[in-house]
């Protein structure tokens, strides 16, 4: 178990407390907590949705049995028989991911961006995922993987696609790359039958032991 908290609580805190990003957001919010050698599910930032549940401030509960948001990731980890884990790339409650294309634009707004950037990839490397998910296409690009997108914001990490097992690898760590999982865009049956038979297919083709992370 990874316990977020004292990985970004003090890098969030020189975040909320610089005057140059005070009109950004004056909200942030992580997963407690992580599951270790488990299939990582990422997102791109807590929506300001009201039946999120909290824990306490910042804190956001990921098993939530009653969010529909989560549905997916289970049933995807029942399927493979690993544990499931989730967390964003941003720590700023919004909605509307225009409002991230719109932080592009701006100097102040990309450095906002790249100091969560740094603090999320402490805490990827740190919780040591068996098969990552980035199910969600703006999220992807901070990652390398559509770079027309992030403005030159990016992880520091080294995203390669393996054309043995059809997609991307950190380091020995098998990522797939779709869209949302849940609401209005989300990846659509078909793709979610096949996405499901890849994560199982690779799981029982590789061997995923434990590797050194490197960030």
């Amino acid at each position: 178990m990874l316990y977020v908290q004292e990985l970004v609580e003090t890098a969030l805190g020189k975040i909320s407390g610089n005057e140059v990003y005070k009109d950004f957001a004056n909200e942030y919010w992580y997963c407690d907590h992580l599951e270790k050698n488990a299939i990582l599910f990422i997102g791109i930032n807590p929506s300001s949705q009201p039946n999120c549940k909290k824990i306490e401030r910042h804190i956001l509960a990921q098993d939530d049995e009653t969010h529909p948001y989560f549905k997916r990731f289970r049933e995807i980890a029942e399927e493979t028989g690993l544990p499931w884990t989730h967390t964003d790339l941003f720590f700023f409650r919004k909605t509307k991911q225009k409002e991230i294309d719109g932080l592009l634009k701006k100097a102040e707004g990309k450095n906002f961006l790249k100091e969560q950037l740094d603090i999320s990839g402490k805490i990827l490397g740190a919780c040591e995922p068996k098969v990552i998910v980035i199910s969600n296409a703006l999220a992807a690009s901070f990652f390398g993987v559509s770079n027309h997108r992030n403005k030159g914001v990016c992880l520091n990490i080294n995203l390669v696609f393996d054309e043995e097992i059809g997609t991307f690898r950190w380091n020995n760590i098998p990522v797939f790359v779709c869209s949302m999982l849940t609401g209005q865009r989300a990846l659509d049956n078909g793709s979610y039958k096949r996405l499901k038979w890849h994560i199982k297919y690779i799981i029982s083709k590789e061997n995923l032991h434990r590797i050194e992370y490197v960030i």
